[in-house]
């Protein structure tokens, strides 16, 4: 495609976002009560200019809750409030940096966007006052980006180099490519949408030299954020790790008044996962708790499956997602009938990803992205007949808008072939387990969930379990055309095996999850401008207020913080198992 067309595409975009952009200017100007905002300016000291009455009596609540003299420190906690799809990230992350405050003795400072006034509003009443501001732009300065962009990647090779692309030692072209799947794309990337990919290039370029500005401080202590993909955010990441300030990044709390918070503090981190635990910790839990935490695992698992089914998907976001019809067999020759499938022959299970989300958060891999791993896997598969292949969608796709999916990918490699079948979206299967004999994942839950119950996992690169050793992961493409060929051979799980992956289950779903009150109970999908999210938030306030520091949350990331753990930990399950037992740890800076 033409330079030339490609600046044409870039003002068609333009032209299309007044449009969006008139939306967001309309809903925030109806949003705002014009008495309080005239009050703001006049008398500097209005709490909420909003005209709703619930976030007004949130903000004028936790104002009165969180008060904190300034000290003289130079030093300052940054957190980063960009993450703007819902005002629960910025509220966990202003209690996060709070409790760091009272730790640290530091001030904080926020990042957020422009003209995001609920977030500021929201910092403030957190007793956070200082901002670095994430501009957009005027078109002119968009431009400029963009025309920039157009010359550092030649078009014809955009698609594949953009992912290499560096600059300054920060991965722009990851950044880019990811938020242009996530955000812009709405098909598979080819030459028709290639002027997204530069689009989202030229915004990496815009916000790597804003964050020059913002991160070039000798006095940020440590940075706070809730994602570290996509843009701005994996330059942010990266930007701090180059500088050698320490990172927390929470996660969690979909569904529940829990967050995860895992560390980093090492170059070896640009792409890290973070589920992805440490050896060490592996080795400390399986050295002072493995005898006592058998029972325990087991238990969990149990309860966690009543409510989590394997191979159902996870519940955070099951009022979005359509009711599905549940398959029963009576055997395997039930089950192989229903697919017609060859019921002498072993079934594989291959479990595909959401194709916009986690595409670039792995170390290493055979294929650069889960896209091109299905699209390759099921060309190999194609040719390979002697076991049974049943290809079952994530159930969480529905959930995002794109027609990236893996009915669409299925349909445009495999026709006719009698051995391989697509379950549709309207099904599920009880008790597959039963029916399967392996398991093929990019990286996804089925690594721990499957390797527990014994069956074997293939995985195609670095996941979030790779320091557990749970699942086949050939390094290279010929070893995994290998293993996909000797699939209808017997594989077992050993024992050892299936310890690790109940230890890595208990890890995710629960000893790292530390429980704060004062985070509202919300799915983060809900329209945060209605009356039910702020509801919650306020009567949740005015609940726990008196227990703004909650002792045992603190207490857990007062350890994290002192001994340089790279995961929180659920002190209080260890140690009644353990009553003296140091926790240090030292594993944020390694890799393994």
């Amino acid at each position: 495609m033409s330079k030339f067309v490609l600046i044409l595409k870039f003002f068609f975009v333009e032209l299309k976002l007044i449009k969006k952009k008139s939306i967001d200017i309309f809903d925030t100007v109806r949003s705002i009560s014009f008495i309080k905002f005239f009050k703001h300016i006049i008398y500097k000291n209005q709490i909420s200019i909003f005209r709703d009455n619930n976030i007004s009596q949130y903000l004028e609540l936790n104002t009165s809750i969180w008060k904190f003299k300034k000290k003289g420190k130079n030093k300052y906690i940054l957190i980063d409030l960009t993450l703007s799809t819902h005002p629960i990230h910025a509220i966990i992350q202003c209690i996060l940096g709070n409790n760091f405050r009272k730790l640290t003795g530091y001030d904080c400072k926020a990042i957020i966007n422009e003209n995001d006034i609920l977030t500021r509003f929201i910092a403030k009443s957190f007793s956070i006052n200082k901002f670095e501001i994430l501009i957009n732009g005027n078109i002119f300065k968009r431009f400029f980006y963009y025309y920039k962009s157009l010359n550092l990647i030649k078009s014809e090779k955009c698609l594949k180099k953009l992912v290499e692309l560096k600059s300054e030692k920060i991965e722009i072209g990851k950044s880019a490519y990811e938020f242009a799947v996530r955000n812009y794309i709405k098909e598979l990337p080819s030459e028709n949408n290639i002027h997204l990919f530069y689009l989202a290039l030229s915004k990496s370029l815009h916000v790597l030299n804003q964050s020059q500005k913002i991160f070039n401080s000798k006095n940020i202590a440590l940075f706070l954020m809730a994602e570290i993909q996509f843009i701005p955010n994996r330059i942010f990441f990266q930007k701090c790790l180059l500088n050698k300030i320490p990172i927390y990044a929470s996660y969690g709390a979909k569904k529940e008044d829990q967050i995860s918070i895992c560390c980093f503090d090492s170059l070896k981190s640009f792409n890290q996962h973070r589920m992805k635990f440490s050896k060490k910790l592996l080795n400390f839990l399986i050295k002072n708790f493995s005898i006592d935490l058998k029972n325990y695992i087991r238990n969990f698992i149990k309860e966690d499956t009543k409510i989590n089914k394997i191979g159902f998907g996870e519940k955070i976001y099951s009022d979005k997602l359509p009711k599905r019809k549940l398959l029963k067999f009576n055997d395997y020759s039930d089950f192989c009938k229903k697919f017609n499938f060859n019921n002498k022959s072993k079934t594989v299970l291959i479990l595909p990803n959401v194709f916009v989300d986690n595409l670039l958060t792995h170390e290493w891999g055979i294929f650069q992205n889960p896209i091109e791993w299905f699209l390759e896997t099921l060309k190999m598969i194609k040719k390979i007949k002697n076991v049974n292949w049943l290809i079952k969608p994530h159930p969480s796709e529905k959930i995002y808008n794109s027609n990236i999916t893996a009915r669409r990918l299925f349909s445009m490699v495999v026709d006719k072939e009698k051995n391989i079948k697509f379950l549709d979206q309207r099904y599920n299967i009880d008790n597959i387990s039963e029916y399967v004999s392996s398991v093929i994942s990019f990286g996804g839950s089925a690594g721990y969930e499957y390797t527990k119950l014994g069956i074997p996992v293939i995985t195609a690169g670095d996941t979030r379990y790779s320091n557990f050793g749970l699942t086949q992961s050939p390094r290279n493409l010929k070893e995994y055309k290998l293993i996909l060929n000797n699939l209808d051979k017997s594989h077992k799980v050993n024992t050892k095996k299936k310890f690790k992956a109940g230890l890595y289950w208990l890890l995710i779903k629960d000893l790292t999850r530390l429980q704060n009150k004062m985070i509202p109970i919300a799915l983060t999908r809900s329209n945060f401008y209605d009356d039910t999210f702020w509801k919650i938030a306020f009567k949740n306030l005015k609940k726990n207020k008196k227990s703004k520091i909650n002792n045992e949350f603190y207490k857990n990331l007062a350890i994290m913080y002192k001994y340089k753990n790279r995961h929180s930990i659920k002190l209080n399950k260890l140690l009644k198992f353990k009553k003296r037992i140091s926790f240090n740890l030292n594993d944020s800076n390694s890799n393994r």
